[in-house]
């Protein structure tokens, strides 16, 4: 191919990102990639800017831990009832 490289679509629907491509791109697994029909058989594909990043349960404790200067409480239900205190 002269203006680019060639993938092949999988029975499933995949598509390789050729690694010249991920490269270039500084593309990390689990980065979404945004698809737009731009003509009848054109389409551009847009990089996210941030990769996807699945929330971890110890994430929440660094969050959490700016409400409670003195440490947090032992239990969950304490946390919940400090953190919704004032919500209507």
């Amino acid at each position: 191919m002269k203006n680019g490289v060639s993938t092949v679509l999988t029975d499933r629907g995949q598509v390789s990102v050729p690694a010249s491509i991920r490269k270039k791109a500084a593309l990390q697994a689990g980065q979404r990639l945004l698809w737009r029909q731009t003509a009848p058989g054109c389409f551009s594909v847009t990089v996210e800017r941030e990769p996807s990043k699945k929330s971890r349960a110890v994430d929440v404790i660094g969050y959490a831990a700016r409400f409670f200067p003195d440490g947090l409480p032992g239990r969950t239900d304490d946390v919940m009832r400090a953190l919704r205190q004032g919500e209507t």
